[in-house]
Parts: C-alpha cells; sequence; structure tokens
C-alpha cells in the first residue's frame, strides 16, 4: 500500500517517540487561575518516569515520585494543593494523587485496565480521565475520593485527554471519531459535543486558558507538531512556538502571561516556557527526556468576611473628632463563623494604609454577642477613633486579622464621617 511522504513521516515520528517513553501520547489539563507557582513534569530518571516539580525559572528541581515504577501525566489541582497523576506502581496504570510535597499518596482507581491521563475539576470534587476498561480509550469522571466512577463518551474512536474547564461546565478532549485527531468540547455531563477543529492533520492536546476564553494546543497542520492557541469556539487559530522542532504538552501559566510546553529542539525532549504570544521561548528543565508540564496555580488563601461598622452610615457619621471608639462587627455568615477570629491579630482603619490602622482592641478582646440579629455569635470589637487613620472624606474602612488557626481574613463596610 503506497503511503504519503507525510505519512511515512508521521509513522516515523510515532516509532521513534514510542522508543523513548510513549511522548506521542499527551496530556492536557485545565489552567486554573491564580499566581504562578511551580511547574509539574515528569522525567526519565534511573529509567523510570517519575514526578518533580520546578521553579518557572529553572530553579529548584525537586523529585516528588520514587523510580521503582513509572509515574507519568501530573496535573495540579486549582487550589495547588494537590496532583493527580498516573503511576503502574500497582501492575498497571492507575490514577492517584498527592499532596503538592509528594507526601500523602493515593490510589484512586482500581482496574485491570489503562487509567491514565487525569485532570481535576475547577472546584476540587471530581476528577475526570480516559481508560480503555470497556474495550476502548473513552472519557469518564470520579469523585476525587474515587468513587462514582462515571463513563461520559461512548464511541468505538479514541477519546483522548480530557480538561476541564476553569468554570466547570465543559470538558475539552481529543479524539479521532471522524477520521484524525480533532478537538473536541463536551457539558460536563458528556452532552452536547461539539467538534472545535477541522483539518486533515492531527489536533490535539487541548489545554484551557485560565478565564476560559482560549484553548492552546498542538497541531501537525504546518508540517511538524507545533504549539497553537485558538479561541474557545475554535476561531482564531494562531501557531504559537513556529520552530522546526517536535513542540507539545502545553499548559497556561495561572496569570495566563506564559505557556509551558515540552520541546525536543536541542536533541531530547525538554521544558520550556514562553511568553502567551509565543515570544520568548526558554528551555528550563533539559538533561534528560521530559515531558507533559502542569503550572501550579497559587490561590489566596485570604478568606473575604462579612463587616458592620457602627457608626459610619450617613444618619450615623463617624466623629472624628471624638476621642471615643469605633464599634466594628465581624459577622458570622453561612460559610464563615466570626468567633473563630483571634481578636489579638485584628487591626482596623484607614482602607489605603494598613500601616495607618489600629491593632489594638480597645478592650481586650472584644466579645461575642449577635449584632445583627440572626440568631448567629457575631465578634464585636472596638478601636479608638483617633488611632485608626480615617481621615475626613474616607467612604470605607478595612479590618485584616488571622482565625486561631492562622487562617488569613480581611473585610470592609462603606462609612462617612463628620
Amino acid at each position: 500500500m503506497n503511503r504519503s511522504p507525510l505519512r511515512r513521516g508521521l509513522l516515523l515520528i510515532t516509532l521513534m517517540l514510542a522508543l523513548i517513553g510513549g511522548v506521542f501520547e499527551r496530556s492536557t489539563n485545565a489552567a486554573f487561575p491564580g499566581q504562578n507557582g511551580k511547574i509539574a513534569f515528569r522525567r526519565l530518571s534511573d529509567g523510570k518516569w517519575a514526578i518533580f516539580t520546578i521553579n518557572p525559572d529553572g530553579s529548584g528541581l525537586t523529585m516528588l515520585t520514587s523510580t521503582l515504577s513509572n509515574n507519568s501525566f501530573p496535573a495540579w489541582s486549582a487550589d495547588g494543593s494537590k496532583i493527580v497523576f498516573t503511576s503502574d506502581r500497582d501492575g498497571n496504570e492507575e490514577i492517584y494523587s498527592m499532596n503538592a510535597d509528594g507526601s500523602g499518596q493515593t490510589r484512586l482507581t482500581n482496574n485491570a485496565s489503562a487509567d491514565e491521563f487525569p485532570a481535576w475539576s475547577p472546584d476540587g470534587t471530581k476528577i475526570v480521565f480516559k481508560s480503555n476498561r470497556d474495550g476502548n480509550f473513552e472519557i469518564y469522571s470520579m469523585n476525587a475520593d474515587g468513587s462514582g466512577q462515571t463513563r461520559l463518551t461512548n464511541n468505538p474512536a479514541t477519546d483522548n485527554e480530557p480538561a476541564w474547564s476553569p468554570d466547570g461546565t465543559k470538558i475539552a478532549f481529543d479524539s479521532d471519531r471522524d477520521g484524525n485527531r480533532e478537538i473536541y468540547t463536551m457539558n460536563s455531563d458528556g452532552s452536547n459535543l461539539v467538534r472545535l477543529t477541522n483539518n486533515p492533520a492531527i489536533d490535539s492536546d487541548p489545554n484551557w486558558s485560565p478565564d476560559g476564553t482560549k484553548l492552546a494546543f498542538v497541531s501537525h497542520r504546518d508540517g511538524n507538531f507545533e504549539i497553537y492557541s485558538m479561541n474557545a469556539d475554535g476561531s482564531d487559530v494562531t501557531n504559537l512556538s513556529q520552530n522546526p522542532a517536535f513542540d507539545a504538552d502545553p499548559a497556561w501559566s495561572p496569570d495566563e502571561s506564559m505557556i509551558t510546553f515540552a520541546t525536543d529542539r536541542n536533541g531530547r525532549f525538554e521544558i520550556a516556557v514562553m511568553n502567551a504570544d509565543g515570544s520568548g521561548q526558554t528551555v528550563i528543565a533539559s538533561g534528560s527526556q521530559n515531558g507533559f508540564p502542569d503550572w501550579q496555580p497559587l490561590v489566596s488563601s485570604v478568606i473575604t468576611i462579612l463587616v458592620d461598622i457602627k457608626p459610619g452610615s450617613t444618619t450615623n457619621p463617624i466623629n472624628l473628632r471624638s476621642h471615643g471608639v469605633i464599634p466594628v462587627a465581624i459577622l458570622t455568615t453561612d460559610t464563615f463563623d466570626a468567633t473563630t477570629v483571634d481578636p489579638s491579630t485584628v487591626c482596623f482603619g484607614d482602607a489605603d494604609d494598613p500601616a495607618q490602622r489600629d491593632c489594638t482592641e480597645a478592650h481586650g478582646m472584644g466579645h461575642i454577642e449577635d449584632v445583627n440579629g440572626d440568631g448567629r455569635p457575631d465578634l464585636l470589637l472596638h478601636y479608638e477613633t483617633s488611632q485608626t487613620g480615617i481621615e475626613l472624606g474616607d467612604t470605607q474602612a478595612c479590618l485584616t486579622g488571622e482565625t486561631f488557626d492562622g487562617v488569613e481574613v480581611e473585610g470592609c463596610d462603606a462609612i462617612t464621617t463628620h
């Protein structure tokens, strides 16, 4: 049977990559918003794939899994505290999770078939993955503890590399159901299938941008594998990497300014970063075969709380000439218990300059009472007017503090002054 030059070239690439550990199979994840943390990836070490992390500047290389088995395809949770990954340590490929430092490694699936390429939902309650347990690779979801495993796709073709959108409503994946690998989306329950790409070349490995408006992906449409981006509806396709090497495995940075990816431009697969427009391409992890990077989101742990300042209303403004105190209530809500705040850590006053605020509660530790009459205990604190930094014309005052467990809190309320 005759094959075109492109067909022969793709076959040669496929065989070559199979020899170095299956880099042709690609992992994909959602990119969740936050500050840019570490990059997790897999590296060949002592003949086995292990999961490492590295800082975006190439420093701080750290191994998280051992080399007694193959561990691959790491994906960060939306809060950056956990990594889900694939391991064959129990005889076949299963899905595991671990803490960001490699501790607490836990098996989530237990099936004789291959379970691979996991990715978190944005709320951290579910994991999507692919499995061939029903005869071919399909997309499945399960609860974060491994329960409730549910098949989402049902097609005789191969469905690959699922990724949950940052808003949790859609899952992107690639499939060869229409003759070659193309990129699709579906609702998170498997309904409403939409094909986004339509090209005779391979399109694969979709990765959501943190705001959900774009997808980075891999395509061979220009004669070699490159990193592309497109709008979430499939429009405005743009070649980002533009390099004759093999570029794959894109993952957005949480702040959406950069993309990390794998490349063989220096003779072996390395981890690189580039700006979101494709500029500034820089290798950060070399020295071995590497692949499947994913970028850790660092989400602020500060809890926004509900604050009620009295006086401060238009009918009862704060008297800045007073030598008295300003009552400030931290209110208990459905999601926050005000009595967990440590009064000794609270500073209250000027909204724009925390250094001007009063950090000494006038009565020592305040007291607990139901300030707003909803039947729940609130924390009432008092601060000396002259020490708060509040000035005539200010329209807002704020406080910061910590709970007894060390979790930061902050809140503001509108005020008037005279």
